[in-house]
């Protein structure tokens, strides 16, 4: 039968052994299979068995003890059944533990009281018993003890007298080492060595091999309450015992305990059994005392004549016991510096007792005067004739969390349910909040120029390597071994300092390879990288997981991030160099996802959102501690809507990095992970309405999860509705209660989304990569202006000039004014030529558009009139377009239609509208009779222009439509169903309607011009090639050269 061989850990608590107890684990040595889990105190793990802790605490409560019990607990005053029956039960346990594990390490410091008693029992399981005596200073086991277990100071000394002595004395007659906790942080090697040689051991692997993950475990800096050896000797509270045990059984560490050292220890224990019922009997007493003093402040003059008399008696008791023990001992205590302290400290209980007698004297005195005052009030005509409303009201605060929760979910259905149609529900899903929410994401337009943020974006602000600060990624895993070769490989490449950059790995309790490969990166990359951390943990969620990831960091900034990600080499650059200029009251700044951007809306010009995607997002780590981190409630799906909406709710700014790519495996024909998405989503957004929302929002959202639960067909689909209405049924009351609606911020709800989103989110985009950006073609925008149009003049210039499309120039032409003169000059200041400014003397807006187009230098032109926006990938999906289509001369996507209202001299957009006959493909026949290209939704190659011409300047409606026939005849058109622009249109009714009328009025003139120039153009193409759009394998030259 092969060798078998236990290590028992002895020591007291607070003392290492828990630390001593893992590094043996990395030796080899078999921890038990159900570990109890760390806690605060002690994060990095306990490594004992919950269930053996659990059966040694049964057993001394059997026997009337505990753990915190310092008195003698003596094992051999059992009976023979009663120890048979410890040392059978024992045993089972141990197999079931560890099985059949040839070297296993048990900890737990419970068993310093009946060591020889456990020692049998695990014998008797086939074990040769080894023993580990551990030893910490007594001035840091107390500090930690007092901290963790709120225990006055002398019981903490009297607790780490009793463990120490009975580990000792029990252990005799077993190999063992004796080891001190300094030594282990300061040299574990050596003290490894000691352990082998002393116990005859051999490890199954090396110490050597060991050593990474022994050194970033064994961290000195975790060691609190630092305590010294002299400290312990000029220590009067410690007493002799406590000192002369101490000094003993340091020294062991290095000299094998000798009869002498034995026969002292054992001194020691036999004086301090002698005097413990007389030290436990004048605790006793302290203790009733306190109470006494505490509870009865009532009848102040007796407590005090009571409490004179107590501790009289106490010191008369205290005394003899401490004379007892001093004669005992052959040494003398303290006793005059222990009197003057009671003393005192009766002098201080006196006089704080007549000052509570004052108190209470003023009281009583206060008290009868409010009732005599209540009296009145209880026997006036107007309280009897108020008792009936007075009791509703009570009644009514009482229940209202409860009446919401019902009205909001039994009664939201009752109501609702004659709704036959989803529609109706969702219509009243969508918070009034929405539109409010935008307009503060807007608020600070005007001023975005004079921000350094912007500055950063537009690319005016570039911080160097060397000024970058320190930043800390958290990483989340779980199963994820798949993602993390091409994870590792981003990371590696990201252009940033690596020595910058710290990554704390929190699993949530894999069960493939994640870990050991996550092992292996921190092996490989811990001397290029700054901290690189693995945190193994029970799996409590995403948001759990990163804030326990979060807490650890350093940083300033904390980047928080799926693993199923690969970032762009400078995306991490990119937000940083928006971070560091963004205001202080800024927390997150979120990643572009792709190939398929998240599509919530964020402003065009801010770039503010209502809230971050925490798929990839920088985080100020002050803003996190400040609101609390991640909710624990949600495990998943929307707990980066709540910390987002509770950032805000607290006064801080989110922003979104369109620079900062990354790209997210998302595959949205996965059906395994809809279920589990649907259920976390839908319970979420009702939770967070709980929370964040108005009462209407509360009932809307009630309801329309039981609307679209009501009308689900699909059996995948309709049990996740029923799991979503069970996680909202156990949680709509907890969130409730911690509501943070004011009124003054907004918190959009959007059916089970949150803010409305862009069209386009199933459109796969790919960005373009730092090594590709070098050889883009110029593209330039052209923007017409007239009069004293600034404030809409200033949203398209700032939407152009912080695209993330860099190769661009914006041309500013004004028809006729010059109102925008100087407007553009101060701009030149800072952005040079990259936008120019024209004057055009010829009447009209054709007229006005055609002079700048002929100013271009780009090789594509796109037109931007003052009223309309660009989002910040606008030119750049279109020219990936073109680089897609060799063929194409024209790329456009879709655009928003804003109806719109002016705000004093600002413009302000109230709701967004698609029209439908723009998301049909393109179709070159239809453009002949329907106008559906938006004119700042499209570029196009400046060839066109020198071939077909501009605008025709007979028309000042509808010109765009005209020149979108002519072009059509030179080529290709590509097109790309996702809203990168919007423009603008009047909300007021009326306005609209005139608008309408005067674009009805032009539509047949243009109609037939449209016919005709295509008429002309089919005969010219008889006779000549027609034009073509430059490749990219073409030069520039040959690119910019006009086609007959």
């Amino acid at each position: 039968m092969k060798a078998k061989t236990c290590i028992l850990v002895l020591g007291m608590h607070r003392s290492g052994t828990s630390a001593l107890t893992r590094v043996l684990n990395m030796l080899g040595a078999q921890l038990p299979k159900t570990p109890l889990l760390s806690m605060e105190g002690n994060e990095t793990g306990h490594w004992e068995s919950q269930k053996i802790v659990d059966f040694n605490d049964a057993f001394l409560l059997k026997h009337g003890s505990t753990w915190h019990d310092w008195t003698s607990f003596d094992a051999e005053s059992l009976s023979r059944t009663q120890r048979k029956e410890f040392i059978e039960d024992m045993g089972a346990l141990l197999r079931s533990e560890y099985q059949d594990a040839g070297l296993i390490a048990i900890k737990d410091p419970r068993i310093c009281r009946f060591a020889d008693l456990f020692a049998q029992a695990v014998e008797q399981a086939g074990y040769t018993v080894k023993c580990i005596q551990m030893m910490r200073n007594p001035l840091e086991v107390n500090a930690s003890l007092i901290r963790r277990n709120h225990i006055s100071p002398v019981h903490a000394n009297l607790l780490w007298l009793r463990h120490v002595l009975d580990g000792e004395y029990l252990s005799r007659g077993y190999a063992r080492s004796f080891i001190t906790f300094d030594g282990l942080l300061a040299d574990y090697k050596t003290c490894l060595a000691k352990i082998a040689s002393d116990l005859n051991l051999e490890w199954p692997y090396i110490p050597e091999s060991i050593a990474r993950d022994a050194e970033t475990f064994l961290t000195p800096g975790d060691k609190h309450h630092i305590r010294s050896t002299e400290e312990v000797l000029l220590n009067p509270d410690l007493g002799p015992w406590v000192v002369d045990a101490y000094m003993i059984l340091r020294r062991a560490e290095t000299v094998a305990l000798s009869k002498k050292d034995m026969r002292a220890l054992d001194k020691i224990r036999e004086n301090f059994d002698v005097a413990a019922p007389m030290l436990q009997s004048v605790s006793a007493n302290l203790k009733s005392q306190m109470t006494l003093v505490s509870d009865q402040l009532e009848n102040a003059r007796n407590e005090v004549i009571e409490l004179t008399e107590g501790l009289v008696q106490r010191d008369k008791e205290l005394a003899n016991a401490l004379w007892v023990v001093e004669v005992s001992s052959g040494k003398y205590a303290h006793e005059k510096k222990i009197k003057k302290r009671l003393e005192k400290m009766l002098d201080e209980r006196c006089s704080k007792i007549w000052e509570l007698e004052q108190k209470l004297k003023t009281q009583m005195e206060y008290s009868v005067h409010k009732q005599k005052h209540m009296d009145a009030l209880l026997n006036s005509s107007s309280w009897k004739m108020t008792a009936f409303p007075r009791k509703i009201i009570r009644i009514w605060r009482r229940k209202l969390p409860f009446l919401i929760g019902l009205l909001a979910g039994k009664s939201a259905r009752a109501q609702f349910k004659n709704i036959d149609q989803i529609g109706e529900t969702a219509e009243i899903a969508r918070s009034k909040a929405t539109v409010a929410a935008r307009h503060d994401l807007a608020q600070t337009r005007e001023q975005v120029f004079e921000t350094d943020w912007y500055q950063a974006v537009s690319g005016n602000k570039i911080i160097a390597d060397k000024d970058l600060p320190n930043i800390t990624i958290s990483a989340v895993t779980y199963n994820s071994e798949k993602w993390m070769k091409g994870f590792f490989a981003s990371v590696k490449a990201l252009d940033y300092p690596h020595r910058k950059i710290s990554i704390h790995f929190v699993d949530n309790g894999s069960s493939d390879g994640t870990v050991r490969v996550i092992e292996a990166f921190i092996k490989k990359g811990a001397a290029k990288f700054g901290e690189l951390q693995l945190f193994q943990r029970p799996n409590e969620g995403y948001g759990a997981g990163n804030d326990y990831g979060i807490r650890r960091s350093k940083d300033e900034f904390v980047l928080v991030t799926n693993v199923d990600v690969e970032f762009y080499a400078d995306s991490l650059k990119a937000a940083v160099n928006v971070a560091v200029h963004d205001d202080a009251k800024t927390a997150c700044w979120e990643f572009r996802q792709t190939p398929y951007e998240h599509p919530k809306y964020y402003d065009p010009i801010t770039r503010l959102t209502n809230w971050n995607s925490h798929a990839c997002v920088l985080i100020r780590k002050k803003a996190y501690l400040e609101v609390g981190g991640y909710e624990k409630r949600i495990f998943m799906y929307g707990e980066d809507v709540e910390l987002s909406y509770r950032f805000r709710a607290c006064g801080w700014n989110l922003r979104y990095v369109a620079d900062a790519v990354i790209k997210h495996y998302v595959d949205l024909n996965d059906l395994t992970v809809r279920p589990n998405q649907l259920s976390g989503s839908a319970a979420a957004n009702i939770l967070l309405r709980y929370r964040y929302g108005s009462y209407v929002d509360i009932l809307a959202g009630e309801a329309f999860l039981f609307a679209v639960k009501r009308h689900e067909v699909d059996p995948v689909r309709r049990q996740a509705w029923e799991e979503a209405t069970r996680i909202v049924k156990a949680n709509r009351l907890y969130f409730f209660r911690k509501r943070k609606f004011t009124g003054t911020v907004h918190f959009p709800f959007h059916e089970f989304d949150y803010d409305i989103v862009r069209p386009g989110a199933d459109v796969v985009h790919i960005p373009f990569k730092p090594e590709e950006k070098k050889d883009l073609p110029l593209i330039s925008v052209i923007t017409r202006t007239h009069g004293d149009a600034l404030h809409h003049l200033h949203n398209a210039v700032a939407s152009v000039l912080a695209q993330t499309y860099k190769n661009i120039e914006l041309i500013v032409v004004e028809d006729r004014t010059d109102a925008a003169k100087a407007y553009v000059e101060g701009l030149q200041a800072q952005y040079g030529d990259k936008i120019r400014y024209f004057k055009s003397a010829d009447e009209g807006r054709s007229a006005c558009g055609n002079f700048g187009a002929a100013q271009a230098k780009g090789e594509y032109l796109c037109w931007l009139d003052n009223d309309d926006m660009f989002f910040a990938d606008h030119i750049e999906t279109l020219v990936r377009a073109l680089e897609n289509d060799p063929e194409a001369v024209c790329s456009y996507a879709l655009a928003w239609d804003a109806l719109s209202k002016m705000d004093g001299n600002k413009p302000v957009e109230l709701s967004y509208q698609l029209p439908e006959m723009h998301c049909q493909p393109y179709d070159k026949q239809r453009l002949l009779n329907e106008n559906f290209i938006p004119i700042q939704s499209i570029i196009f190659s400046k060839t066109l222009f020198d071939t077909y011409g501009g605008f025709n300047v007979e028309f000042s409606q509808l010109e765009d439509w005209n020149l979108w026939v002519r072009y059509a005849q030179g080529g290709v058109f590509t097109y790309t169903p996702k809203v990168t622009s919007m423009y603008r249109t009047p909300h007021n009714e009326s306005e609209r309607e005139a608008r309408h009328s005067v674009l009805n009025d032009a539509y047949e003139a243009v109609r037939q011009t449209n016919l005709e120039d295509v008429a002309k153009l089919s005969k010219k193409k008889k006779r000549r090639k027609a034009p073509g759009k430059p490749t990219r394998k073409t030069t520039r030259k040959t690119a910019r050269k006009k086609v007959p």
